[in-house]
């Protein structure tokens, strides 16, 4: 509530709201990750993502399936990647035949996590469009972010088209300056313009299926994003 108020101050839309809509989390899917729409009385969308007690993005799957180049930048991934992917999702397959439990898989990090990230990696360095694939993991569309935490509510304007009153329009990034790895899970992304982001892939489940999930997390964004912390009781 108090994010609201603030925000009808500064985008003076929220005065006029004609309809509150809940999105379908099979919008993600396709790069809308907006949680709440509201309609004005003049046709127009404000878009809302509200999160509680972490500022995540958009969640994504690996599979001998999922061509993720496609769908997050519009390259088909290549036979190298299917090459070095395929063989550890047949595994998987296999183990999920047999109702295995990861818990109960000896260094899966080693074996199923590195080959994956290696091969994703290699993919994004050669092939990617970063600024639609960050596009495509933050949000298609424009959205004001509400993230509840202890003793605080954090509102950010996350404005990449510049639909939003409140806020300035964030550059997206022409390039990747480096692909990291943390760890046996984990890269880190760095683009220009100050855009910064974590992927870490784990399995999500306790039972073995044939595919593996990315956690994403924004950890360095554009100067330009807008910010505002509120305090609550």
């Amino acid at each position: 509530m108090e994010a609201i108020v603030f925000l009808q101050a500064y985008d003076d839309r929220f005065n006029v709201i004609r309809s509150v809509a809940m999105q379908s989390d099979m919008k993600g899917r396709y790069g809308d990750v907006r949680d709440i729409i509201l309609h004005t009385k003049n046709d127009e969308e404000i878009g809302i993502s509200a999160k509680h007690r972490h500022a995540s993005v958009k969640h994504s799957r690996l599979s001998k399936k999922i061509d993720f180049g496609k769908e997050w930048y519009g390259v088909s991934c290549s036979a190298a990647y299917w090459s070095a992917v395929n063989p550890v999702f047949q595994d998987l397959e296999e183990r999920r035949l047999r109702k295995e439990r990861w818990r109960d898989v000896p260094e899966k990090a080693v074996k199923y996590y590195v080959p994956v990230l290696s091969a994703f990696k290699k993919e994004v360095e050669k092939h990617a469009k970063v600024d639609t694939m960050i596009e495509y993991l933050i949000g298609k569309y424009d959205f004001y972010q509400i993230i509840k935490e202890n003793g605080y509510v954090l509102l950010n304007s996350v404005n990449l088209h510049g639909t939003l009153l409140w806020g300035k329009k964030l550059p997206l990034p022409s390039m990747i300056s480096s692909i990291m790895e943390k760890n046996n899970t984990t890269l880190i992304l760095k683009a220009n313009s100050g855009w910064e982001m974590s992927f870490r892939i784990h399995n999500a489940r306790t039972i073995i299926e044939p595919s593996l999930k990315f956690d994403v997390q924004l950890i360095g964004v554009p100067k330009q994003l807008l910010s505002h912390r509120i305090k609550i009781a």
